[in-house]
């Protein structure tokens, strides 16, 4: 298979998802306090397991409909267990690599009333193992040619430094292939190349040294930085404000689609993959950023980490009176097409 044969099996296509996976747990707690010992006492009476980050784009994109394929690296230990048993069945891990050199990375949140009142994080910042590093950079070449979208979720804790994100990138553009990042950091030449880069406010700020307060007080800057860094587009998230899809001479802005949010944890991972997900079967860019904020407004209407299908996204553009997207069932379980109405 060379790179114009990309994935026709699937009526979606196939995207790969590499970056950081980690396993969100949270655990409803009661508070009390130890006498004893003179310290707070929180105790655990229930506790939830969800894949995170990178794991967690992976299941948006297969619960969307698509075809994923997942890279990265966990533990040999019982949490990186535990994240593959709760990955969507249809997620291909094929490409996860496994070693006892570094411990799956794990966000406790200790919540009350289903709300987080702490988190503690237990992750390995050490930079990658070189012969894992290879690994994965292998695997890669060997998987682009298959693939229809390329999706990389960049916590920034070192585990994928600038050279292997640039053989992410350049293996893919040299394929045809799409790249969307989820960006971090403040070397935006680690993502130099990309098709788009999804940062939040901060994380855009962070990226080009600046203090914007909205994200349309950064349209100039973001026009200036993706010249600089060969990035096509930009997708600026303003928090509860929505978010922009900006370009060399186009910008569209969509204010948030949620009303009542519970949960902002993985807003942004169910917008970039429904944002790569729709991007793959035709839509244009405006129209996948309407995919992406759906799927985002979707997302915070659930508790805890979630995942978004095509009839979520359907319901809750009924729900907003949004008339251009169309989602048609082509026959058989989870086999949407899309279209727009002009």
């Amino acid at each position: 298979m060379n790179g114009s044969q990309k994935d026709t099996s699937h009526p979606l296509g196939r995207i790969a998802i590499a970056g950081d996976l980690l396993l969100d747990q949270y655990s409803e707690c009661e508070d009390g306090y130890s006498d004893n010992e003179q310290v707070d006492l929180w105790n655990i009476y229930s506790t939830r397991y969800f894949p995170g980050n990178a794991a967690n784009v992976g299941n948006n994109v297969c619960s969307l409909g698509a075809a994923g394929q997942v890279l990265g690296v966990i533990g040999t230990d019982y949490e990186g267990d535990l994240l593959l048993a709760n990955l969507h069945p249809k997620l291909d891990t094929s490409a996860v690599a496994r070693t006892p050199l570094r411990g799956t990375t794990l966000k406790t949140r200790l919540q009350q009333q289903s709300a987080t009142r702490l988190r503690i994080d237990r992750e390995d910042r050490s930079p990658l193992d070189p012969d894992v590093k290879q690994t994965l950079a292998k695997m890669w070449r060997s998987l682009a040619p298959g693939v229809n979208g390329f999706i990389l979720s960049d916590l920034g804790k070192g585990l994928f430094d600038a050279e292997l994100i640039q053989t992410f990138i350049t293996t893919a553009r040299s394929c045809g292939i799409p790249v969307y990042i989820d960006p971090s950091g403040n070397d935006p030449g680690r993502y130099r190349g990309a098709t788009a880069i999804f940062p939040n406010l901060n994380e855009f700020n962070q990226l080009t040294s600046s203090s914007f307060g909205s994200a349309v007080d950064a349209i100039m800057a973001a026009r200036k930085l993706m010249d600089e860094y060969d990035i096509q587009m930009l997708v600026l998230k303003d928090a509860g404000r929505g978010c922009c899809l900006i370009e060399a001479d186009r910008c569209y802005c969509l204010p948030a689609l949620c009303r009542n949010p519970l949960s902002v944890v993985g807003a942004g991972d169910s917008l970039i993959a429904a944002f790569a997900v729709y991007a793959s079967i035709g839509a244009s860019s405006a129209d996948a950023l309407l995919a992406g904020a759906l799927a985002a407004g979707v997302a915070v209407s659930k508790p805890f980490t979630a995942t978004v299908t095509p009839e979520d996204i359907a319901a809750l553009s009924q729900q907003r009176h949004i008339q251009n997207l169309i989602f048609t069932r082509r026959g058989g379980d989870k086999e949407w097409t899309y279209s727009a109405q002009s």
